[in-house]
């Protein structure tokens, strides 16, 4: 499988793959040897067998409005045309700002790359977590940040105004081998007053072409805007995309990439050879039926040939679907007969296991917490 790669190791290892050409189901199962969780990030062709194996478990990266399989999209700036080329394919709003904002504004552009100090890491770190709390995003993922800085693949672009205020910060993975920069990452702080947001509006417009002048000379062919929202239903994305037309460049497509957690799924198999006698002469009874309390049902049944004497899930309680609440619970009066599966992380385990309905079972030592290694959930 080829492709951008790197590894994050702390508690857990996560190999991260970008641009991958084709990954198969062979692939994958050589990867889970290795690693506690891997991510596919714009790949080109996916083996539709990896969601026979792993489809309850799989988590979409472009959101849940796209399942395995679906063509996604990004675009992309031919960096080998000439700059004059390149500026020509923005839209007429675009020149004028991008020009403005070069010639009128004063701004000042600042690269760091490919060795980035500490200080200046640390500013950027600063400078987007700012920026995602105040639009209720999440901040960022340090772990990945810094091992793309390490591999000397990150890079920072910063647009300041004459006072040297920061404007906006952008932020790209720099990926040798296959001569390309895609965009990471945009930030810029909320200000009330028009003709300071309007300065930024231009200052994001301007940094982004001179980005591309400055990895153009640095050698690289293609600077990739990160992804391209096609849909009709989520408005913030179309808005972001609106606004990558701009820049002109091509649609490219890859289909929908994915996570894989191999550790949890790892978990649940050796959790069930420890229980399998509890098991095949208790009554089971799966407690959180989202998609691993699904991959937990389809295992029990290929492995084991059991059918889970009740599912119990409060959000996805349906009689029509046999799911239940746990108030079912009350009604099982000889506790010895059942056994819990339980298919939360260990948080909320313990919050399960405290209350009144699961408690009484839980006192006899008939739950367990399948996806955690400790099955007591104490790992």
């Amino acid at each position: 499988m080829n492709g951008f790669s790197f590894q994050i190791e702390n508690d857990r290892k996560i190999k991260i793959i970008y641009w991958a050409d084709y990954v198969s189901l062979e692939d994958i199962t050589i990867e889970s040897d290795s690693c506690d969780e891997i991510q596919i990030w714009y790949p080109q062709k996916v083996d539709k067998d990896i969601a026979k194996e792993y489809g309850e478990v799989l988590s979409i990266i472009e959101g849940d409005e796209y399942s395995f399989g679906d063509r996604t999209f990004s675009k992309a700036i031919n960096l080998l045309q000439e700059e004059e080329q390149i500026f020509s394919g923005f839209s007429k709003t675009m020149r004028y700002e991008s020009r403005r904002a070069g010639e009128r504004d004063n701004l000042s552009i600042e690269f760091d790359y490919p060795v980035i100090e500490d200080k200046k890491l640390n500013e950027y770190v600063e400078f987007y977590n700012s920026f995602a709390r105040e639009k209720g995003r999440a901040e960022l993922y340090l772990d990945k940040v810094m091992v793309l800085v390490e591999k000397g693949a990150f890079a920072i672009a910063t647009a300041k105004s004459d006072l040297g205020e920061i404007l906006v910060k952008n932020a790209y993975i720099v990926c040798d081998d296959m001569k390309m920069v895609s965009h990471f990452s945009s930030s810029s702080l909320f200000r009330s007053n028009k003709e300071m947001s309007q300065m930024i509006g231009r200052a994001n417009g301007y940094l982004h072409f001179s980005a591309m002048k400055m990895f153009k000379k640095l050698g690289y062919e293609t600077y990739d805007l990160g992804g391209y929202y096609a849909g009709n239903t989520d408005l913030e994305r179309m808005s972001i995309s609106s606004y990558k037309d701009k820049f002109g460049g091509v649609i490219t497509e890859y289909e929908t990439g994915f996570v894989i957690s191999f550790d949890q799924i790892k978990n649940i198999v050796n959790n069930l050879k420890i229980i399998e006698n509890k098991i095949k002469t208790d009554k089971v009874v799966i407690y959180g039926y989202s998609s691993w309390g699904k991959y937990l049902h389809r295992i029990l049944k290929e492995k084991y040939n059991i059918e889970p004497f009740c599912i119990i899930d409060n959000k996805l309680f349906s009689k029509e679907d046999n799911i239940e609440s746990e108030e079912i619970l009350k009604q099982f009066n000889d506790y010895d007969d059942y056994y819990i599966i339980i298919t939360t992380l260990k948080e909320n385990y313990k919050k399960i296991c405290e209350g009144e309905c699961v408690k009484p079972f839980f006192n006899r030592k008939r739950t367990c917490c399948v996806r955690e290694k400790d099955l007591d959930g104490d790992n």
